[in-house]
């Protein structure tokens, strides 16, 4: 049994039409979910009014053998070749296609890429081994081709390229394949979307995703020591619109042509293992400050990368200072090997290193302090769920107060309603009455808060490990929405624009749009990100590190 192609389609014919009217009927009856029949949401939490669900026809023996049938129908004539696909569902879908080529005399290699990095076992994003042949790619449903380009992602570190998609449903968007083309990617399908009784609509389809690739890479700064282990935030680059300041794992600090992606000057600090520069570079008149966990926070001339001054007394910092510029001041959180006293914030001129204060703390303190000027305080919290004010001139401790788990970022300050906002690892956002500590409002998360909240408008935005950015309202922390972003979020939002933006563990950049509250773009990398995505609005440049160190430059497409 062979397959012609319909020219004016490019959809695949099968000369069987029989087994391939049976399938058509069998998904028409059965993979067709409307609302009608049962509740389904979108990503965001909203009704639509159907959806395909292509596993049905994939978990039934009979359906699967027909699926089978009718992909190898086409593949037979691409031979040699080897196949991917990405999980879930390409998964049942390839081994059924191999499965029926074995029986059929052809032994068809294949392989899975991963949406992320394994964190555990042999820690690899794509399972099986990739050999010298042609890669066609294989999916259940091609929408806006997200799937196709995350695999292509992957695959760019090997230096390998997808040739052809093939599709068991296409829900006939000319962009995607257009775009796929001017990859070098043919798209062939084997059923439209309209056979199947539904149309597309932008209120009704489930599977509808945003514009991929909104930016264009300008450069990227490769560490040289990759160092990708600890899935947590590491240090964000700070810019000066000359140049982008850069502190990775390996311990190396760099300052960085923000048009060239040369470097200008390296700078070495030690490490820990394989923890060396966690904390994110401070600008502050001709000087550039930041922390290393060999203990010491370091002053280097903006200019030509040499050391001003250092301070010893840490054994480990991965705390990001603040500045108090009225009064030259750094506040910067501590973490030391003494069992009494885990933690310090403590007070440091600028100009000198010269400690004015210390305050003692109960664990150690990762979280970057929140300096508020109007107030004279400075606030942070530690890795005992403790949150602290200080007296800004005095070390003086003002209030304490603590959260059931620990706290690891930064917290904000809403000036309208005067809370101090933090995300815990327990799970919870809290804020806390900056004039007396007292709790005003606690509000639930499903997994633990790595991140800083950003406060936009009355809104709160929160990413969390649960894989959504949640928006709180300010007064009083109720939910006003979360948008699941389908991976883990270690990232802090950030603004730019009137636009938020939040990042992945998949290696995805999401473009937040607090008017239609809905994700407009989405950008994806080959690495997880862990780290904010900070944009020069001077120069719309806009900067991001993966996991294992490399720096990424963008612009707007």
């Amino acid at each position: 049994m062979l397959s012609r192609r319909s020219k004016e389609s490019g959809f695949l014919v099968s000369s069987a039409p029989t087994l391939r009217s049976i399938l058509v009927s069998f998904l028409r009856e059965n993979s067709v979910i409307r609302r009608q029949d049962e509740p389904i949401v979108s990503g965001r939490g909203n009704p639509v009014d159907w959806l395909i669900d292509s596993r049905v026809a994939l978990f039934n023996p009979a359906m699967s053998f027909a699926i089978a049938t009718l992909y190898w129908e086409h593949l037979i004539k691409q031979i040699p070749f080897q196949l991917c696909c990405v999980e879930m569902t390409g998964i049942p879908l390839m081994t059924a296609i191999q499965a029926f080529a074995f029986r059929n005399g052809h032994t068809v290699n294949g392989f899975v890429i991963r949406k992320e990095q394994k964190e555990s076992g042999r820690r690899r994003q794509i399972e099986g081994t990739i050999n010298e042949l042609p890669i066609i790619f294989l999916d259940d449903i091609v929408n806006r081709g997200h799937s196709v380009i995350r695999a292509q992602i992957a695959l760019d570190k090997l230096g390998r390229k997808i040739t052809q998609v093939v599709a068991l449903i296409d829900f006939g968007k000319s962009d995607a394949s257009e775009r796929l083309l001017r990859d070098g990617i043919h798209l062939k399908s084997i059923i439209a979307l309209d056979e199947l009784g539904v149309r597309r609509s932008s209120s009704s389809d489930i599977r509808q995703e945003e514009e991929h690739q909104i930016f264009r890479e300008l450069w990227r700064l490769d560490p040289g020591d990759r160092r990708s282990a600890d899935v947590v935030p590491k240090s964000t680059p700070a810019f000066d619109h000359d140049c982008v300041y850069h502190g990775a794992d390996s311990g190396s600090f760099c300052s960085i042509d923000a048009s060239t992606g040369d470097v200008r000057w390296r700078f070495s600090a030690g490490t820990d293992k394989n923890k060396g520069i966690r904390s994110s570079p401070l600008l502050h008149e001709d000087l550039v400050y930041f922390g290393a966990y060999d203990g010491v926070f370091y002053a280097i001339e903006r200019m030509t990368g040499e050391m001003r001054w250092q301070f010893i007394e840490a054994d480990w910092i991965g705390s990001s200072a603040c500045c108090a510029p009225t009064i030259q001041r750094l506040f910067v959180g501590l973490e030391h090997a003494t069992s009494n006293s885990r933690g310090s914030l403590v007070a440091l001129e600028t100009r000198t290193g010269e400690k004015s204060w210390e305050l003692p703390m109960a664990g150690f303190v990762h979280a970057g302090p929140c300096f508020i000027e109007a107030l004279g305080c400075v606030i942070v919290g530690n890795d005992q769920g403790e949150v602290c004010c200080a007296d800004a001139l005095t070390g003086t401790l003002r209030w304490r107060v603590r959260a059931a788990g620990p706290i690891k970022a930064k917290a904000c300050y809403d000036e309208k309603t005067r809370l101090i906002i933090a995300g815990s690892f327990d799970k919870n956002v809290y804020a806390w009455r900056v004039d007396t500590g007292e709790l005003a409002w606690k509000t639930s998360t499903e997994a633990l808060i790595y991140s800083e909240p950003l406060l936009v408008q009355n809104l709160v935005y929160v990413c969390s490990t649960d894989k959504h950015l949640h928006i709180l309202n300010a007064v009083d922390g109720t939910h006003v929405m979360k948008y699941s972003a389908g991976a883990k979020l270690f990232a802090s939002p950030s603004q730019s624009n009137s636009r938020i933006y939040f990042a992945s563990t998949a290696g995805a950049i999401f473009e937040f749009d607090p008017q239609t509250r809905s994700v407009v773009g989405t950008h994806l990398i080959p690495e997880k990100i862990v780290n904010k995505v900070v944009c020069d609005e001077r120069t719309g440049r806009f900067y991001v590190t993966a996991i294992d160190g490399q720096l990424f430059a963008f612009e707007r497409r």
